[in-house]
């Protein structure tokens, strides 16, 4: 529900009145869907988007921190929650990541983010929100894991 209200709140253009205390320390992973069923293209409007998305935050130790994970066949880590604790860094890290094209391994992915991204070392934080967001044209190419990955996280 909260990344729900997140979503739209950003959408409506309206998250600067949203207060302080209810978006300070956010640790937000997206996952990106880089099959081929998604193309290039698609691809390529998903990044646009989790720039944009990003460019509405403060980003830091003591704000939003993100981290990219792109999924096809396999699974790439593009940067860590505490890779970059400012925008433009962000948004640098975002602007170099690569369409690597493959089957649509979304349980993979959700996996690695629940097992990996979140960890202490690598930026998760015990008082932060944690939101995944997943970025995807459809079906996995293993629908049981991944419903199997989702509900066990």
């Amino acid at each position: 529900m909260r990344l729900l209200i997140l979503l739209g709140a950003i959408a409506a253009g309206v998250w600067s009145q949203v207060p302080a205390g209810c978006r300070s320390k956010l640790d937000i992973v997206f996952l990106l869907d880089a099959s081929y069923s998604e193309g290039s293209d698609n691809f390529k409007k998903q990044v646009q988007f989790v720039e944009n998305f990003v460019n509405q935050f403060n980003v830091g130790p003591d704000a939003a921190q993100f981290s990219v994970i792109t999924f096809a066949t396999s699974v790439h880590n593009e940067f860590y929650l505490n890779t970059y604790s400012t925008v433009s860094g962000v948004v640098s890290g975002i602007q170099k990541i690569l369409y690597r094209p493959g089957a649509t391994y979304t349980d993979k992915a959700l996996s690695y983010a629940q097992t990996v991204s979140f960890q202490p070392q690598h930026g998760g934080r015990p008082d932060a929100e944690k939101i995944v967001i997943v970025l995807t044209d459809g079906q996995s190419s293993s629908h049981a894991n991944t419903l199997y990955v989702n509900y066990h996280c």
